[in-house]
C-alpha cells in the first residue's frame, strides 16, 4: 500500500490525488481497469468530484425509497453509537434523507458520464443489467458473480455486517425491513411521502 502521511494533506486537492493513486494501485493489483467507490452521500459532492477527477463516471442506482428508508432507520436502531446513522432513528429525517438524495441524484439525469439503474432490476436480472452497465461504460464484460465472490472476501471486513452476505452474493431482501420494523401507520406515512422517479424519468434508466 502507499505510505500515507496525514500532515501532508494541506488540501482537498492532495487529498483526492493520494486517494485516486491508492485506489488506481489496489485496481492495477486485482487487474482491473478502473475502481468503484460507493459512498451513497458522495451524491452531494459531485461537482468536486468532476472537477478533481475529470474522467470519473457516476452510476446512480435508484431504489425504491420505502426500503431505502427502511435501511436508514434500521441501521440507526442496529448501531445507535454510529454518527452516520443515528439521526436515522427519527423516521422523518430517514424520510426527508431518501427525497433529497433522489432529488439530487435525478438532478443528472440528462447530463453525460451519468448513468442510471433501477435497484431492482439489478434484483430481478443482475448478469444482464451489469453487461449493459458494462458495454455503455466501456468495460469487458466479466462473470459478474464470481468476481463479486471474491472482491467481497478481499476487501470486506469481518465487522462491516452491514455490507451483505459474507459471500458478497446480492440478495433479494425488497420489503423484508420494511415489513418487519415498521408499523402499519408508519408504512402509511412512508408511502405517502416518499418521492420516486417519473415515468418519463425512469425510460432513461439502463
Amino acid at each position: 500500500l502507499l505510505e500515507h502521511d496525514p500532515s501532508a494533506v494541506r488540501s482537498r486537492r492532495s487529498a483526492v490525488v493520494f486517494f485516486d493513486r491508492l485506489m488506481t494501485q489496489e485496481a492495477k493489483a486485482r487487474s482491473k481497469p478502473v475502481w468503484v467507490e460507493k459512498t451513497p452521500a458522495h451524491v452531494f459532492h459531485i461537482r468536486w468530484i468532476r472537477h478533481y477527477i475529470p474522467a470519473a463516471q457516476f452510476v446512480h442506482v435508484i431504489r425504491d425509497g420505502r426500503d431505502a428508508v427502511a435501511s436508514l432507520v434500521d441501521a440507526a436502531r442496529q448501531f445507535p453509537q454510529a454518527a452516520a446513522w443515528n439521526k436515522y432513528a427519527d423516521l422523518e429525517t430517514a424520510i426527508a434523507e431518501y427525497n433529497r438524495s433522489l432529488q439530487t441524484s435525478l438532478g443528472y439525469l440528462r447530463e453525460a458520464k451519468h448513468l442510471f439503474v433501477q435497484y431492482e432490476h439489478i434484483l430481478d436480472d443482475s448478469a444482464k443489467v451489469c453487461r449493459r452497465l458494462y458495454s455503455l461504460l466501456g468495460l469487458v464484460d466479466e462473470d459478474l458473480l464470481s468476481d463479486l465472490s471474491v472482491i467481497h472476501r478481499d476487501v470486506v471486513r469481518s465487522d462491516e455486517i452491514w455490507k451483505g452476505a459474507p459471500d458478497g452474493m446480492i440478495q433479494d431482501t425488497r420489503f423484508a425491513k420494511f415489513d418487519q420494523i415498521f408499523d402499519e401507520l408508519q408504512k402509511e406515512l412512508i408511502t405517502r411521502e416518499v418521492r420516486s422517479p417519473s415515468p418519463e424519468q425512469r425510460a432513461q434508466f439502463v
